[in-house]
């Protein structure tokens, strides 16, 4: 797997990744080896429409609830944990809050999926299948 970094093209013409993708991105650089050669790869974000509700049940019919159930969490307990490590916080009346996904794109939501099964694999061991492998209605694999 190939990883992304998001970030933006500031102001003064030059990339600028967000806080937590900056700090992924200094510690994968560091996993080669010195006058490596690499490939540089810039993507436009894509289309600012709302997650859709198909992302949104499989999110929260797999992803959340293959994690919860190796944590032992309920699922708003595992909502919220991946919340807290993988949702920009933002302010609302000075006061630092999470994220909603509601509020994401649908690219915004792929990535914020994509970050929480890559935690589930690395962190916690566990394998969490990808869209195609599941019939998000049951939740059952195919």
């Amino acid at each position: 797997m190939v990883p992304k970094f998001h970030g933006e093209i500031g102001s003064d013409g030059r990339i600028h990744l967000h806080e937590i993708y900056q700090k992924r991105f200094n510690i994968y650089l560091e996993s080669f080896q010195p006058k490596t050669l690499v490939y540089v790869t810039i993507e436009r974000a894509g289309k600012n429409q709302a997650r859709s509700d198909k992302q949104n049940n499989y999110y929260w019919g797999v992803v959340i609830e293959l994690a919860r159930n190796f944590c032992g969490y309920t699922k708003d307990e595992m909502h919220d944990a991946f919340g807290m490590m993988f949702r920009k916080m933002e302010a609302v009346d000075g006061v630092p809050t999470i994220r909603s996904t509601s509020t994401m794109s649908t690219t915004e939501f792929n990535q914020y999926v994509e970050d929480c099964k890559q935690f589930a694999a690395v962190e916690l061991g566990v394998y969490i299948p990808d869209p195609n492998e599941v019939d998000t209605k049951g939740g059952s694999f195919l």
